[in-house]
């Protein structure tokens, strides 16, 4: 049989021009991509010109607030062997009672940094008044879990990821809820969804005309970008969305089920015993660290950002990090760039008597030899201000830098990544061609974990902050947003998928 050449020509012409269409739509999906996680990371926001003094109280200069034998229930948490305090099941007097709760408001008040900023004498003051009325109303004693419980609940208006009695945080915290049932298209005409064979306009969503507010920018299990409806709650238990949609004068009413993020499980793995492993799939180079406190393996990670800089491509894998010490994500971007990272923060620090007290008992627990040049000099300004013999306020103030970078970087990111590990996505946000994946950070960035004061009856530990660091548009328990939302335990997979397509 005998084929037609001009077939055959045609068939091959065909054939190159669906490859080269196909080449250029994933070329333009990946500049596409990074060019719009550029532009938000250039972003030269100025910092809100909030009057910071408001959130400054004013305390007598010589005044310690306590008696100074009340020194000895105040220590750093790093002296701590398990920062877990289980509630033990024993009741004190109602007298003993509220005699902690005097020590711990007046504690609070001349040593808790965020004490203005969270309302000030009024606010604490009728927690403390609601508390002891509570304590009153109990016949003889009170069970130390109740005693908790009331701290807790009068003092949920102290929105601070570091700030927790018994380990437990009265925050909020926003939960990441979507479905990828439809994916969402936009036109001139506003957003659509394809339904029986046709383009179906939203016109609102839970009752809400806003939209956009809904809509998502995603990638799909094949790893290809698109948009799915999605948002952030503080509600625990949302399980379906109402839209309503139009096609010509037919409208509809449909209910998505949604699925709510929950990212802790997803995050670790088998391989993860060790805290830091370095992995490939498909040639792509996978750095994952799960946490930055003191191990055996944050050398190795730090390290690592030599390797990381000559690649064309990487993913940097921080889901569940809930935290440590900033000296490992630093440093990696030290080794990396080749600069110190520089982010847009106002910081106010509390260094009076009491905090400059557990100041001087924290840094008996540092290794002075094993830091860097730049926390070799921070140690020593942390010295020369805990010798300070009055009550101060400092105010630090830094402005982004933005560091030009050739490696595509794609960082993975969930609800459980948390305080110096929200630090490393600060620093990352000042990196060109990086690209955040996940959902939301945890959202405990306010303040440090800085003091720990136990209440001397009832055994209940504190724990909370020194200074409070103000940043533009930022909710503490919202955190961080990344540039991809993608909500469920697949996003390594689906990120892998993208980057093959390339």
């Amino acid at each position: 049989m005998k084929v037609n050449k001009k077939y055959i020509y045609f068939f091959v012409i065909v054939s190159v021009i669906i490859a080269l269409l196909y080449s250029i739509s994933t070329h333009s999906e990946w500049e596409q991509l990074f060019e719009i996680a550029n532009n938000k990371r250039m972003e030269n926001k100025k910092m809100k010109s909030n009057d910071i003094s408001q959130y400054m109280y004013q305390y007598p200069s010589k005044e310690l607030g306590i008696k100074k034998s009340q020194l000895s229930y105040l220590k750093s948490p790093l002296d701590s062997q398990n920062n877990s305090f289980p509630v033990e099941q024993r009741t004190i007097k109602k007298e003993e009672a509220i005699s902690d709760i005097h020590f711990l408001f007046q504690v609070l008040k001349y040593s808790y940094a965020g004490y203005s900023y969270f309302g000030g004498d009024k606010i604490w003051k009728k927690a403390k008044n609601n508390i002891i009325d509570a304590i009153n109303s109990y016949e003889q004693g009170i069970d130390i879990s109740e005693l908790q419980q009331l701290i807790l609940e009068e003092m949920s208006f102290v929105q601070d990821g570091h700030f927790t009695i018994n380990s437990l945080s009265p925050l909020k915290r926003y939960h990441f809820y979507y479905s990828e049932k439809y994916e969402v298209q936009k036109d001139s005409d506003g957003y659509y969804i394809k339904l029986d064979n046709g383009n179906w306009y939203i016109e609102s969503i839970n009752n809400d005309s806003n939209i956009g507010f809904y809509i998502k920018p995603s990638m799909n299990r094949n790893g290809e970008l698109c948009d799915y409806i999605g948002f952030l709650s503080t509600e625990n238990n949302i399980n379906a969305l109402k839209v309503v949609v139009r096609a010509k004068e037919e409208s509809k009413e449909l209910f998505l089920a949604l699925s709510r993020s929950n990212n802790q499980e997803a995050s670790m793995t088998k391989e993860d015993n060790d805290v830091y492993h370095y992995s490939e799939i498909n040639k792509i180079p996978i750095f994952t660290i799960r946490s930055f406190e003191a191990n055996d393996n944050l050398a190795q990670f730090m390290n690592s950002a030599n390797q990381a800089k000559n690649q064309d491509v990487i993913i940097l894998d921080i889901r569940g990090n809930y935290g440590g010490q900033d000296i490992a994500p630093f440093t990696w971007f030290q080794n990396f760039t080749g600069q110190s990272p520089s982010t847009e923060t106002t910081n106010i620090r509390l260094a009076n008597l009491i905090n400059n007290y557990v100041t001087k008992l924290a840094v008996k627990n540092i290794d002075y030899q094993s830091l860097s040049k730049e926390f070799k000099q921070q140690y020593k300004k942390e010295l020369k201000i805990a010798d300070c013999k009055e009550n101060k306020w400092h105010i630090t103030r830094e402005k982004k830098k933005f560091v030009n970078n050739k490696t595509k970087v794609f960082v993975l990111m969930d609800n459980k990544v948390a305080s110096s590990g929200e630090n490393f996505i600060r620093y990352l946000d000042t990196l060109e061609n990086v690209v955040f994946v996940g959902t939301n950070s945890s959202g405990s960035y306010l303040s440090l974990k800085s003091i720990q004061c136990t209440l001397p009856y009832s055994q209940i530990t504190i724990t909370y902050g020194d200074s409070i660091s103000i940043i533009n548009d930022y909710v503490e328990g919202k955190g961080f947003e990344p540039d991809v939302w993608i909500g469920g335990s697949d996003s390594l997979e689906r990120v892998i998928n993208f980057i093959s397509k390339k």
